[in-house]
């Protein structure tokens, strides 16, 4: 589900709706039910991992924090949940290194994989306390408004507003609305156009000077009937026996 798609727009207006419409108890639920939504679009597996990663998260953290009120330490909890979270990262990313097709790389799994050992490390060192509310947490590590890119937020700024569930105001609204329509201009009228020679530069980092790898130039050669073409060699011999020089 593509953040510029109609999917994710009838997403995003179902779930103002509803969010504004719902009792503010039931809040959390329906941000989380469209949570879901969103990441089980893509593959119901990558929606069971982003679960998975969470409650193994969460009953870590209530380990250490039992663990920490009973004047023990939570070192063994830590640790053995850290070590969990980054083997099961490194299985799917090791998988899909060596090109077994047939295992998914799980959507978004690096950002709340990392938002995870944040969270617990801030646990550990008695930063913040751990949340008791399952509904809550799961918001938390699976928001869908942040779920691919981040970022990753620490619990003391996001949790409060999770666990209040306000309605937005109508200058929040105007703001995050021109910031979205600000972003989606950039994107379509800029990233999109400049993202094809780009990529043909960095597709072939071997073969560029050093000074187009850095400024990111494509280094276009001019044909004979004046369009221009990427190269990827220094010049080019001309049909007339000359040679056509790239714009350097």
């Amino acid at each position: 589900m593509s953040f510029i798609s109609f999917e994710f727009v009838a997403l995003l207006l179902l779930s103002f709706i509803a969010f504004h419409a719902a009792p503010a108890r039931h809040r959390k639920y329906v941000m989380l039910t469209a949570s879901c939504a969103f990441i089980g679009y893509y593959n119901l597996s990558f929606l069971l991992t982003a679960l998975a990663v969470s409650l193994l998260t969460y009953a870590t953290a209530r380990l250490m924090e039992r663990a920490q009120q009973r004047g023990g330490q939570a070192r063994t909890a830590y640790w053995t949940g850290i070590a969990a979270l980054l083997l099961l990262w490194t299985g799917f990313r090791h998988s899909w290194w060596m090109g077994q097709t047939s295992i998914l790389f799980p959507l978004g799994i690096s950002f709340y994989t990392f938002q995870a050992v944040a969270y617990l490390t801030e646990i550990y060192w008695k930063e913040e306390k751990a949340e008791h509310s399952l509904p809550a947490f799961l918001l938390y590590m699976l928001l869908f408004m942040k779920f691919l890119s981040g970022p990753i937020e620490r619990p003391a700024d996001l949790l409060p507003q999770i666990r209040e569930m306000r309605p937005v105001p109508y200058r929040m609204m105007t703001y995050g609305l021109l910031t979205i329509v600000v972003g989606l201009v950039k994107k379509l009228m800029l990233a999109d156009h400049l993202a094809p020679g780009i990529d043909s530069v960095f597709d072939s980092v071997r073969s560029r000077h050093r000074p187009r790898l850095i400024s990111g130039d494509a280094g276009t050669c001019r044909s004979p009937s004046g369009c221009a073409t990427t190269c990827t060699c220094h010049s080019h011999p001309s049909p007339a026996g000359g040679e056509l020089r790239d714009s350097r």
